[in-house]
């Protein structure tokens, strides 16, 4: 994805030409098409903006005149706290990756400062004290950032794993604070490294791995659980957030039948991505080989080679002789250009899309 060499995914190195082969002969020319067609097709699911509506459950006056101001907090909330650049994220989480989350929870430092009142020792009245609100707060995790139970329909469980810095958890639990600062390195849980795009490379970091286990109310926990886990400690151990599920939404377009297991529609476009990849580079390769005039001049014809290599020059050749004749070394088979129009043809309808929706109609059709 996004124009990275599939066979090297260290090579970052998006839209460059790349010297291949022996010798460096052959040039790698990469046409990151399915991005294009994933932006398109999550602008036209983006195209109408979320509204909400709330409904009174009771049909008395009071209720009735509650469900404006209701209606207007939760899109403020919304929008405060998730809003369209969410709603991006998780599009594309999902498109590429077939699954996107958004993961919720509760931040006491968040929201706005309001006046608490507080009882001081000394004093007889109460005095406001300025604390924050705290506020709802929402993230989007990638398929390798939260795991569930990979055969279960409705999974009872769910493991989100955050990166904090371990500076931030030993202040938040001085009980284990020298243990958490004593951790080394991100790589003291393995295989988490990869899985984060973690520089392999650093001796040390400061951020650790935390993973926040839930496990949503049943017959077997009443209330639920909510974990706190790092390496071998349990920094928090409390009942389930949320009364009926855990606090994850997931965005999953397409599953493997009978798991949990995600697919992603781009994935069906990625091979015929390769072979354009690969017909468009032979091409270019041939262009820039062969892409200088080549030809044939009969014995005894008259011209100056410092002239033609400058772009210019008169031949003088014999009667009956033919004259010079153009070598065509940098030609294509014909089919080559037909392959690679075939191979977008099939991407749009594999996506869904067309070229009318994507802008580029062609000359017969007109449209307002």
């Amino acid at each position: 994805a996004f124009g990275t060499d599939p066979m090297n995914q260290q090579d970052f190195a998006t839209q460059t030409l790349a010297y291949v082969g022996p010798e460096g002969k052959g040039l790698r020319f990469r046409i990151n098409e399915p991005r294009s067609l994933i932006d398109q097709c999550n602008i036209i699911a983006r195209g109408e903006r979320v509204a909400f509506k709330c409904l009174a459950l009771n049909s008395d006056v009071q209720s009735g005149s509650q469900v404006e101001i209701a209606q207007q907090i939760v899109t403020y909330l919304y929008n405060e706290n998730v809003g369209e650049p969410r709603e991006s994220e998780l599009m594309d989480a999902a498109s590429w990756f077939g699954a996107g989350f958004w993961w919720t929870v509760w931040d006491a430092d968040g929201g706005d400062d309001v006046p608490v009142k507080t009882q001081v020792p000394g004093l007889q009245e109460p005095v406001d004290i300025m604390q924050r609100s705290g506020a709802p707060r929402t993230r989007t995790l990638f398929p390798w950032e939260y795991c569930q139970e990979p055969y279960s329909k409705d999974s009872p469980w769910g493991v989100v794993r955050e990166r904090v810095s371990k500076f931030e958890l030993a202040a938040q639990f001085p009980q284990y604070a020298d243990k958490i600062i004593g951790i080394n390195n991100i790589r003291s849980q393995q295989g988490l490294a990869e899985m984060f795009l973690y520089d392999v490379d650093a001796a040390t970091t400061d951020d650790v791995i935390l993973e926040h286990f839930y496990l949503k109310p049943c017959r077997a926990a009443k209330f639920g659980r909510y974990c706190g886990i790092l390496e071998d400690m349990v920094l928090w151990d409390r009942p389930c957030p949320h009364p009926k599920k855990i606090p994850v939404i997931e965005c999953c377009p397409f599953r493997y039948f009978g798991t949990k297991f995600a697919y992603a529609k781009a994935w069906d476009i990625l091979s015929l991505q390769e072979a354009v990849d690969e017909l468009v580079s032979q091409m270019l390769t041939n262009f820039m080989t062969f892409g200088r005039q080549n030809l044939f001049v009969p014995q005894g014809t008259n011209y100056d080679e410092d002239a033609l290599v400058q772009g210019g020059n008169i031949f003088t050749f014999p009667a009956n002789s033919g004259g010079p004749v153009a070598l065509a070394l940098a030609s294509m088979p014909e089919g080559a250009q037909w392959l690679v129009e075939f191979a977008y043809a099939r991407m749009n309808s594999i996506m869904g899309m067309n070229e009318v929706a994507r802008g580029q109609s062609d000359e017969t059709v007109k449209s307002g």
